[in-house]
Formats: C-alpha cells, structure tokens, sequence
C-alpha cells in the first residue's frame, strides 16, 4: 500500500504543470514563499510541489518572512482595501493591521519580529513618492519613519539602520533607463538622523539587502541585464556578483542565509556567504480556471476590420481572431483559430483570394495570408521579426503588400517569395500615408519632414527610384533617389496662377506666419463715434423691474460713463441717430439753460432735439 501511495505521488508530481511566472518571492531557513496567479504559495528551498496559503479573489503581493519564519506579511485586499495583512506561515486566517484608506505595501520585518516596515502614500505630499511607517506585529498605530522619501528597503542586523531606495521605482516598465527617475541606494541611520548614497550609477539601483558587512543590490551596470551586485560597506567598493545574459534579475529577497530571487519567471537561489546559484524546480498543482476554455461574446473587442472586394463580407479582427463575417446572409468563421497569439489588421485582396494580417505566434510581428474562404491554411510571408509593424495593404494585382512601422520605415515584400524590399525612411515621423497606384508599379506616400509638413514621393517597384512630386520639399539623401526621372528644366514663360500659388514660400518653423491683412476703418472723432459691444437703447431712458430679494420695487439701470455723452437709438430702417450736442470748446463754461449745453442737462428738460455731424467734419 505504501509503494502504491508512493508511486501515485510521483505520478501527480509528474503531472503537475511547472511554474511560471512565479513572482516575488522570499525566503526563510527550508522555505520559499512566492506569488502566482494573485495568491501566495509555499515551496521547500529545495522545490517540489507548492502549496497554496491564500486563494481570495483579490490580488495578494509581497510577501515577507518574518524573523523567525513563524509568520508571513504581505499586502492584500480582503476587505476591498489594500492593506497590510499577516497569516501564519503554516497557513491561517489572514490578520489585518492597517486600516488607512490608502494602500500600504509590506517592506520588510525589524529584526526583533516585533515591528512591519510598510510604504504608503497616506502622508505624502504628492502622489509621487512613497513614505516608510512602522507598524507593530500584533496591531497598533503606526510610527512615521524620519524619511522623505521611500521605496524598496532593507533593515540593518542591528536595526539600527535603512537601505533604502529612493526615489521609489515601483510599478516601472522602463529598461536600461537612465533619466531623472532612476533611482539609487541609500544607508539611513536612525540614532544620527544621516543619510549616505553608496551608489552612483546613472541607470537603476534597487532592491537593496543587506548581510552581515555587505549590501547586496541588483543594477544593470554591466551590460544590458540587470545582475546582482555587492557593496562592501567596510571597503565601499562595489562587485558584481552574477553574469545572467538572457533575463533580468527582479525582485530579489533576502533571508538568514540565502537570497531567492526571479529569472524569466522562475526562482533561483543564491547560497550565503558561498554566492552559488541553484535553479528551483517549482509544480504549481493549480486548476487555472482562468486558461480553460469558454464561448466569449468578442463584440467589445472589435479592432481592424477590411471589407471584401464584392461586398459580401467582412474580415473583421476580435479578441486577437481574425473572423470573416458576412454582410446579410451566413455563417461567422474564425479563420484562425489561435488562442495562444495575437492575430490583427486583416486586409483583404483586390482578388478576394486572400487576406493578410499580422500574427506574433513567432514572438515577433510577422505577415501572414490566409484563404478568404477559410479553405487554405495560414502560411508567414515575412520572417526575421523587427519592429512593431502597421497595417499592411495589398497591392492591385494581390501580389505585393506595402507596410510601415515604428522605425518611421516604409516597406513592401512580395507575397510569394517573403522578400523584404526598403522604400523610404524619414526622420520625422511615421509613414501612414501611401496607396499603390493601378498597375503595382508605384507606390505613393506622404513622408513628414523636420518642418512639420508632409512631402509627397513616388517611389517606382523597378529600379528603386525616388521622384519627389510635391513644390518645396526638401531633396531626397537616398542614394540614386530621382534616376526614375530627370530634374524639369526651368520654365521662361510666366507662371499662371496655380503654379504662383504653390510656390509660395511656406512657414517653417524659423519664418513666421503671415496674418491676412488688417482693414482699416476712417478716423472719426471720439464723441462721434459708436459704443462698442454695448445693445441698442431707446431714446428715453427705461426702467426694468428685476426682483431683487431683500428688496421691494424697481431699480434704475446704470448707464456707463461713455454712454452718458452719446446715445444711439435705432429706428426701423433709418440710419442710427446720435444724439448729442457739440463738445465745448477749451476754457469756456456753459449755462445751463443755454443751446449749447450738455445732453445731460439737455435729456433733463426734455430736450430731444438731435444734431448729426457733418461729413465734412
């Protein structure tokens, strides 16, 4: 019965899937603690079967360790919340012990196991950078750490000091990055309140752990792949520690007397003080629910879509499927049928044969064709990989595809034969812009240029010429560019106005843009002249009678100041009448009751005589 059991254990081992994607582990004494599929599993340091320990529906991450490996921290969200929760490492109900609204992720264990170091935002100035808090093992209050800025950390033998990062590079996709953002390690002492930077790598220095005399780190410093590096804190010296080529080294973790950390999803351990690094051979024994096969409505996920030269279907791209759709009449058909890669950009024939689409089951972006009716299978046209390319365009006779990519490069490559021909690259920006002209001997595009404008060419299929077509463009640096046609002799006769027109002189960014011309309207003196953006007022003063509250009756309007000179008064077909008086003359006074007296003493009479000035004035 035993070697029965024995041997049915070997074959489920044998059949458990092997882990990937395993990710952020950590390590205590015989014990792996790791993430996968957004809950935590246990793992003996020498591998084997994981075993689950969480399995709510939210994300569980960063798990740590505790001193004596007795208990585990790491940041969960139970209760709809991400906080700091632990759990017993031999498995348990979760216990929570931060409550603020903000996230708060689990950092690292103080050596005595009575303190959890956590980063948060809660008391943050901005949203940009993390900051360190103390919270007890067993519940309590938090205690804010002296400590602008946080990120990953570790802590001191003595707990008497903080290697930390700043600033905190979480969450990043950036590679070989060397900006402003790039962050280093520093060594914070608590008792003294100093700080000291102990890197100064222009790239990426993070995740700092520190044993015994040494702080360990990982950096790409070396090349292009980020390694584990060593700096001796007696010495201050820095040492490279591993020569991995082929992944990065992430989230590296230290324990009592080893560092597990992830390489192209799996773990390795690296032996303390000896630096040796061994493979973990991880079986996750999970039921993936999320990888089983299932009937999906993909009409939320619509991306490119081609219309067939009779009109009768549609290729249309969903869910990374390339389907073939009809327009009133018969049946939906998945062409490709590939749930491991991405299928998109489906162009159909002029022929209605074929229809062309990008595919990654390589790895990388490659031209595929595949039969319009489904009949014949897919085959790859182009091989090699590259950059990300854009949707690809057939050619009248279905024998050629043009297509652009990132690079700002414009290509095309015969059906047939796979081959790959360069036609234009600018320096400016992408090529979006081209058609195939009716015989597939041309190729049209627009091609930006530094001045922000775009330059139209011809590029002929024979010989590789180049032939600039648009006025004012700057000339072509490819070599051979133009042998298609020879350079227009000048014309002596006089240029019609068309050909006036599209030689103006364009703007660039060092001339100015010319303003269209300024009418200028006749001078006329000021009290003669019309109020302006002010509404059209009667002859007489009105009242209105606005509700105010606090406040019973009606208000008088108040007029402007320049209104009180001239009022006009528009009358039904009639030319506005300005009503006013002459402007006195410089040093004479006038009466009241005279002829020449103000509009305003004249308005109080009940004068309503007008005066129009001249035109000779």
């Amino acid at each position: 019965m035993s070697r029965f059991a024995s041997l049915l254990a070997v074959v489920l081992l044998a059949l458990a899937v092997s882990g990937r994607l395993l990710r952020q582990p950590d390590i205590q004494g015989d014990r792996i603690v790791f993430v996968y599929g957004a809950d935590l599993w246990t793992v003996a340091r020498a591998g084997g079967a994981a075993t689950r320990l969480t399995s709510h529906e939210g994300i569980e991450r960063l798990p740590k360790f505790s001193p004596d490996g007795g208990t585990i921290a790491f940041t969960a969200e139970y209760d709809g919340n991400t906080d700091l929760f632990t759990v017993p490492a031999a498995g348990g109900e979760p216990k929570r012990l931060t409550w603020h609204p903000e996230a708060d992720y689990a950092t690292e264990w103080f050596p005595d196991g009575k303190s959890i170091l956590i980063r948060s935002l809660r008391a943050a100035p901005t949203y940009r950078y993390d900051q360190f808090f103390k919270v007890p093992a067993e519940g309590g209050f938090e205690e804010p750490l002296p400590i602008p800025t946080g990120g990953y950390a570790s802590i001191s033998p003595d707990g008497g000091k903080i290697a930390f990062v700043a600033p905190a590079y979480d969450n990043r996709t950036w590679k070989r990055y060397t900006g402003g953002m790039a962050p280093d390690i520093w060594v914070y002492d608590l008792a003294r309140k100093t700080s000291e930077k102990i890197t100064d790598w222009q790239g990426a220095d993070e995740w700092p752990m520190w044993y015994r005399g040494t702080i360990y780190y990982a950096s790409d410093q070396g090349g292009k792949r980020a390694n584990l590096w060593a700096y001796e804190l007696e010495t201050k010296k820095r040492r490279q520690v591993t020569q991995f080529q082929d992944d990065d080294v992430r989230s590296p973790s230290i324990g009592s007397d080893a560092i597990v950390f992830e390489k192209g999803g799996e773990l390795f351990v690296l032996d303390l003080p000896g630096e040796k690094v061994t493979r973990v051979p991880v079986q996750v024994p999970s039921d993936k629910p999320a990888t089983r096969a299932e009937y999906r409505n993909v009409s939320n996920w619509v991306g490119g879509w081609d219309l067939s030269p009779s009109g009768k279907r549609l290729a249309i791209e969903a869910r990374g499927e390339i389907f073939s759709v009809p327009a009133e009449k018969g049946d939906v058909r998945d062409l490709t049928r590939s749930p491991g890669s991405r299928e998109r950009d489906p162009s159909w024939s002029p022929d209605g044969k074929w229809i062309a689409y990008l595919s990654d089951r390589t790895g990388e972006y490659e031209l595929h064709v595949i039969g319009g009716d489904g009949a014949v299978p897919d085959r790859q046209v182009t091989k090699g990989g590259g950059p990300f390319r854009f949707p690809p365009r057939f050619s009248p006779d279905s024998k050629k595809l043009a297509f652009s990519d990132k690079t700002f490069t414009l290509s095309w490559c015969d059906v047939e034969s796979g081959k790959v021909t360069r036609v234009d690259k600018s320096e400016a920006g992408e090529i979006r812009e081209f058609a195939w002209s009716g015989d597939s001997r041309f190729i049209a595009y627009s091609r930006p240029e530094a001045n922000g404008l775009g330059s139209l060419r011809l590029y002929a299929l024979e010989g590789g010429g180049l032939t600039t077509i648009s006025s004012r463009a700057p000339p072509s640096t490819r070599k051979g560019a133009g042998s298609s046609s020879s350079p227009a002799a000048p014309s002596t006769s006089a240029p019609s106005r068309s050909t006036s027109i599209s030689r103006r002189r364009r703007p660039t960014r060092s001339t100015p843009f010319r303003c269209a011309p300024i009418r200028l309207r006749r001078w006329r003196p000021r009290w003669t002249r019309r109020p302006a953006r002010r509404p059209a007022r009667t002859e007489t003063r009105r009242r209105e009678r606005t509700p105010r509250a606090g406040r019973k009756g009606t208000r008088r309007r108040r007029v402007p100041r320049e209104m009180r000179r001239a009022r006009v008064m528009h009358r039904p077909r009639e030319a506005p009448v300005v009503r006013m008086t002459r402007p006195p003359l410089p040093g004479r006074s006038i009466r009241r009751g005279s002829a020449r007296a103000s509009p305003r003493s004249r308005s109080r009479r009940g004068d309503t005589r007008a005066w129009r000035p001249s035109r000779e004035r």
